[in-house]
């Protein structure tokens, strides 16, 4: 049997490549994709949506699939403002599951290493509140994945990755392992394997786990 999947953040590092994953998946035929503006990416299974996602809750009929995989994030660099920054990673986000939760899909999310609603630093609090919302939804399936630091190819350049990723596999060994960056592929290769497991209810994968599951040895 095969199934349809949604996405959600497919322009983002971690969305990108989990496209491209499902779209080559066998389990899956259809590969849903909200977006707000056209990606121009073609393949036969991939159904692309231009929406407005300050109106998320009109394309609830998008939802109507087995696997809703949410990757949105931005930066305050891109948001400007907390306000802007907060609607992003924690509004849309709640919305989408909401969607999801009336057509009984699974809801698949990339949060982050340190997620804690009472965090002092900004990042970590709204992924901690966003966490706790998604909680307190009582999901039939609910994964919550948390990376460290992700690597991949970007388009924009950002000096924290250049400047961990050299030290990172000599530097970050024993207690410290946690802290070693994740790869987006290995991230949308967990996503992809959580997804087609029989579990229900919450499941919260560290860096960690999620580089356990993503290379296949969990």
């Amino acid at each position: 049997m095969t199934k349809k999947a949604l996405i959600l953040g497919a322009s983002g590092l971690v969305g990108n490549t989990l496209t491209n994953l499902l779209c080559n998946d066998i389990a899956y035929d259809e590969i849903h994709i909200l977006v707000r503006r056209s990606l121009n990416f073609a393949h036969d299974k991939l159904i692309e949506h231009v929406i407005n996602f300050e109106h998320l809750s009109s394309y609830s009929s998008l939802f109507e699939v087995n696997d809703v995989f949410c990757c949105l994030g931005t930066t305050m660099k891109r948001a400007k403002t907390k306000e802007a920054f907060y609607q992003v990673d924690h509004d849309y986000v709640l919305e989408a599951a909401k969607l999801a939760s009336i057509h009984h899909a699974k809801f698949l999310v990339v949060s982050s290493m340190g997620a804690d609603p009472h965090s002092m630093f900004y990042y970590s609090r709204v992924k901690g509140e966003m966490e706790r919302s998604l909680q307190s939804l009582n999901l039939p399936v609910l994964y919550i994945f948390r990376p460290s630091l992700l690597l991949g190819y970007r388009a924009e350049f950002r000096f924290g990755e250049t400047l961990v990723t050299p030290v990172s596999k000599w530097l970050l060994r024993g207690p410290l392992v946690r802290y070693k960056p994740n790869h987006a592929k290995t991230v949308a290769n967990a996503m992809c394997t959580a997804a087609k497991l029989s579990n229900t209810g919450t499941h919260i994968y560290t860096s960690i786990d999620i580089e356990k599951i993503g290379q296949g040895v969990y």
